[in-house]
């Protein structure tokens, strides 16, 4: 991760610099403006280019990797079954989900995960969710499920009806 992070800034100082020289030397008129123009369009891919690479699901593992360690959970349930480790992510992820909806003015949820397996963890892959919101409660929990839990939107299933 590391490495990426270190070639990703080498890339950017290359192509910062390059364009710098670039417009340097460049002489003043619409073909600078053009330039300048370019450059910062190939600086802006250069600053994107790394999402193409990323691994979703090993980001999702470390996500909830991240979660129980800040819940000192990991420590003490280091020798827990698989089927173990999957009743406990799922219930404490669950709680999260039901904790934050609650705080947005979602009364009942009804919450059903998939988890899947990682390298060390399983985490969670998908959700289902059934009750009743407005549609911003809904874009708001849909933005915390993808940037706190690592369930992107479209893993994400909203029904309309009674979480019983």
């Amino acid at each position: 991760m590391i490495r990426v992070l270190a070639d990703w800034v080498r890339t950017m100082a290359a192509g910062a610099l390059f364009c710098a020289v670039v417009l340097a030397i460049a002489p003043e008129g619409g073909g600078k403006r053009a330039l300048r123009l370019l450059c910062a369009v190939c600086l802006t891919l250069l600053l994107i280019r790394p999402l193409e690479r990323l691994d979703l699901d090993r980001l999702t593992e470390s996500l909830s990797r991240q979660k129980l360690l800040e819940a000192g959970l990991l420590e003490e349930t280091e020798d827990l079954s698989r089927e173990a480790w999957h009743r406990l992510i799922r219930e404490r992820t669950e709680e999260y989900i039901w904790t934050a909806a609650a705080g947005l003015g979602i009364p009942r949820l009804g919450v059903r995960l998939t988890l899947r397996d990682g390298e060390e963890l399983p985490y969670p892959w998908a959700a289902e969710l059934r009750g009743y919101w407005t549609e911003e409660q809904r874009a708001r929990l849909s933005r915390l499920l993808a940037g706190e839990l690592g369930i992107p939107e479209e893993r994400q299933t909203w029904s309309w009806e009674d979480a019983g």
